[in-house]
């Protein structure tokens, strides 16, 4: 998905009413992704929080060829912001195949 087409989910999901653990989960991260001034503490717990929520993403983001894994106190904020979008972009994945099952 292109960032259009994030964007046009992300509006979706802020019109719909209740929200399952993965929409708020991308619509968190979202927001945490695009807010500014930049919150390093907020941004860990948002990461933290996904890497809970959905195991398979840590790994998948450790494994991806641009993703240099450090310590967390050497993690600036363009570490933080190169995960959210990661984790952002596998996120919106599970819910295209979520919606993909449901009408098959």
């Amino acid at each position: 998905m292109n960032e259009l087409q994030i964007d046009a989910l992300i509006l979706s999901l802020c019109a719909k009413g209740v929200l399952s653990d993965l929409e708020k989960g991308i619509l968190d991260t979202y927001k945490e992704l695009h807010k500014q001034p930049f919150d390093y503490g907020s941004s860990m717990k948002q990461i933290q929080m996904n890497e809970f929520s959905h195991p398979d993403i840590k790994l998948t983001v450790a494994e991806l060829p641009n993703t240099i894994l450090k310590p967390p106190s050497e993690l600036t904020e363009a570490d933080l912001r190169y995960n959210l979008s990661c984790q952002l972009s596998l996120l919106v994945g599970k819910l295209i195949s979520q919606q993909q099952r449901q009408v098959f």
